[in-house]
């Protein structure tokens, strides 16, 4: 009678045994249905992303195609007839384009000059309108900025900067900047004639840090938001400030990554849409005038030649002439299902219409409320 126990023993055994295989089972069905979830959900992702991007990418073809339209019907407008449909405009905006079921917004934002051409006075006027304590600790930030752009010692800076011939006497004498740069943009400090070689067509006089940023410029606004020498706020701008009792709310204010733009060549500013620090700080022009620039701007377009006779002789060349080749601009889509945001540098103006897509790039979504999508209105992008 002793095989019993044998065989009992032997029977745990297999129940043992095939326990195991049941869980080994499961553990690779549970495993394998994992993996098959997780791969629809990125097939899934995928597909959205890609559905986003040729619907940005649709609505650029259509901004395209609408600015051509109004090109063409231009000479009947100007002959006294009226278009049947409201024409798109880079003046105007945004618009809303409707591809689907995926809403986008095409903006055309303001102009966003090159840092990689922008003179040690004009970075250190606008350092010092965006929060700076005083022109030597402005100018001390500025020789930061131009030395990690040329990769040259920062206490070459201002030796070079008079050498190269960006540092002229203001004939009218200089403009003091305000005592709160809180509360108005900075008229001056430095120069008005600083603006003007960034704004020339040639090359920039030997010796002289815009000379070189051709080959040692940023390549990318993150190189400029790494220079913790100078303070955050300085470099990616400040949100609004909460209410307090008795006080208000102080407004937000732009960082260099909001106001300039970087390996883009472009030069000159959008009388109509460039923040009223970079007029400020391209112009030297006094406060009552860029408050009566910024005034009838707004009332109505301006063209280069009326904003620069509103501000004075220190404005000559720092408007780009309007018409030209290049614009940039925003598309954002506001499906919360489809969310994306894209910038585009376009040539409308290219052959054959309606025009040529220089470039086009998707954004992070951490970026849609830091970009200022720029309208380039400039020789080249």
């Amino acid at each position: 009678m002793k095989p019993m126990p044998t065989f009992r023993r032997m029977r745990g055994f297999v129940m043992i045994y095939a326990l195991g295989v049941l869980i080994f089972i499961t553990v690779i069905a549970l495993s394998l249905a994992y993996v098959l979830r997780l791969d629809a959900k990125l097939v899934n992702h995928e597909k959205t992303a890609i559905k986003t991007e040729q619907a940005l990418r649709g609505a650029l073809h259509y901004t395209l195609a609408e600015l051509a339209k109004a090109r063409a019907l231009q000479p009947l407008l100007d002959s006294g007839q009226a278009a049947q449909t409201p024409l798109w405009s880079v003046e105007a905006g945004p618009y809303q384009v409707r591809l689907d079921d995926i809403d986008i917004t095409v903006d055309f934002a303001r102009v966003n000059p090159d840092i990689n051409l922008a003179t040690r006075e004009v970075l250190a006027r606008l350092l010092l309108y965006l929060g700076a304590q005083n022109m030597a600790e402005a100018e001390h930030y500025a020789d930061i900025v131009i030395a990690a752009r040329d990769k040259l010692d920062p206490s070459q800076i201002a030796a070079q900067a008079p050498a190269g011939g960006q540092a002229s006497v203001n004939p009218g004498g200089a403009n003091p900047p305000p005592a709160n740069p809180a509360a108005a943009p900075p008229a001056g400090g430095s120069p008005a004639q600083a603006a003007a070689p960034a704004q020339a067509a040639g090359p920039t006089a030997a010796g002289s840090p815009a000379q070189n940023t051709s080959a040692k410029g940023f390549s990318r606004i993150e190189e400029v938001l790494a220079l913790d020498a100078i303070p955050l706020p300085l470099r990616n701008g400040t949100r609004p400030a909460k209410k307090e009792r008795g006080i208000e709310a102080e407004a937000p204010k732009p960082g260099l990554a909001q106001l300039f733009s970087v390996a883009t060549g472009t030069r000159g500013l959008d009388v109509n849409r460039a923040d009223l620090a970079l007029v400020a700080a391209y112009s030297n022009a006094p406060l009552e005038k860029l408050v009566d620039f910024d005034r009838k701007r707004r009332q109505k377009p301006l063209s280069p030649d009326e904003g620069a006779a509103l501000l004075g002789d220190g404005a000559k060349g720092i408007f780009a002439p309007a018409n030209t080749a290049t614009v940039q601009l925003k598309l954002i889509s506001t499906n919360p299902l489809y969310p994306a945001v894209a910038e585009a540098v376009v040539d409308p103006n290219a052959a054959p219409a309606p025009g040529r897509i220089i470039r086009f790039s998707m954004q992070p979504l951490a970026q849609v409320e830091q970009t200022g999508g720029a309208l380039i209105r400039d020789s080249g992008p």
